[in-house]
């Protein structure tokens, strides 16, 4: 029979120190239609083989992320995925970023099947060239996510 639980931990059950916030809250996110209208007029998109990453500079953007992901993409399952590991892949990635622009990603079919270091190594590449990032920075970025 279990030991009834006292309210405190053993010693040998504590928990680990949890790394810094990494989160992506809701807040952190672009949702309105006016936001995404304003981010396609300023025309300032880089194409990739697995998403279209589309940069909104603005003085109250902040690093926030939006995803598209249509019916191309695949049924609601696909898309589903296809926005968790861009949201994923933008999450781990943002802190290297060197500018505050909101990013606006629109994924491709490809991006679902395609392997994790190739779904990030795509990120910062076309964040590289929309400049929020640096050379430096973009690898430094590359080796912490897909070790």
């Amino acid at each position: 029979m279990a030991e009834p639980d006292d309210g405190k931990r053993s010693e040998s059950r504590k928990a680990e120190p949890s790394p810094p916030a990494q989160s992506l809250p809701v807040s952190m996110r672009m949702r309105s239609s006016a936001l995404f209208r304003e981010t396609f007029d300023q025309d300032r998109c880089q194409v990739g083989r697995l998403m279209v990453l589309w940069v909104r500079r603005a003085p109250d953007a902040r690093s926030r992320l939006g995803v598209i992901a249509s019916r191309k993409v695949g049924d609601a399952v696909r898309r589903n995925r296809a926005k968790r590991r861009i949201r994923e892949a933008f999450r781990r990635s943002r802190a290297y970023f060197i500018r505050p622009d909101d990013v606006l990603i629109v994924a491709r079919r490809r991006v679902v099947d395609a392997p994790w270091p190739e779904v990030v190594g795509e990120l910062l590449k076309l964040a590289r060239r929309s400049g929020l990032l640096d050379a430096q920075r973009c690898e430094e970025a590359r080796r912490a996510i897909t070790e």
